[in-house]
């Protein structure tokens, strides 16, 4: 093997072994549903999340709009919240204008 293969393997070796330590991680946290229905009356929605690990973590929500939809933006009332192992944490999702009108 030539001087530049080892390097390339080894870089190659410890990108996958970076990014199977995230994988790990993300794994812990369990949606109860793949699907969040927003109510029409209201324009929000709740979804519960389960922290599935033997340790605590944090649960990072972001709400991310499609470039090409021009519909409803919504916000995360706590967009980040510490869950103990086994935990259930709701997460509330409200108009964006909604949020900065009670402020």
């Amino acid at each position: 093997m030539t001087c530049s293969k080892k390097v390339l393997f080894k870089t190659l070796a410890a990108a996958a072994l970076f990014s199977a330590q995230f994988g790990v991680h993300a794994a812990g946290m369990v949606p109860e549903t793949s699907l969040l229905v927003i109510d029409e009356a209201t324009h929000s929605g709740t979804i519960n999340v389960k922290n599935t690990d033997s340790h605590p973590s944090l649960l990072y929500t972001d709400v991310v709009d499609l470039p090409d939809d021009k519909g409803l933006k919504l916000v995360t009332t706590q967009p980040v919240v510490r869950l103990e192992p086994g935990q259930t944490q709701a997460i509330a999702l409200h108009p964006a204008n909604q949020q900065t009108a009670g402020r």
